[in-house]
């Protein structure tokens, strides 16, 4: 992994996880860090959910390790949500390989 072809800017985040009053469970979203990355498309695939056209993206990024990350967590990359689908090592502690999933309207991906 050569820093000149991580090219592109991704925001990872945590949830957060509070109670309100009542006892229920509330879920918020905390910025972790930003930083470069590398991108490789994997696929995409268009498919018919209830009567709709969803277009449904998965991206492969590399970035330089760093510990703590785990597959609840969630990146921001050019203005679209991903899902963690997986988080690999790369070498001995060089770089990660993440794996995530996101919808083309926003909408949470399913599974």
């Amino acid at each position: 992994m050569f820093a000149g072809t991580l090219d592109r800017r991704i925001t990872w985040q945590t949830a957060v996880i509070t109670r309100a009053a009542e006892g229920n469970e509330i879920k918020t979203w905390s910025t972790s860090f930003e930083t470069w990355a590398c991108r490789a498309d994997l696929r995409g695939a268009e498919m018919i959910q209830a009567g709709e056209s969803v277009d449904e993206r998965t991206v492969k990024l590399q970035l330089y390790y760093r510990a703590g990350l785990v597959p609840t967590d969630r990146f921001i990359f050019e203005g679209l949500t991903y899902r963690i689908h997986s988080i690999n090592e790369i070498g001995r502690r060089e770089g990660l390989e993440v794996i995530g999933r996101t919808r083309a309207d926003g909408l949470p991906v399913s599974g």
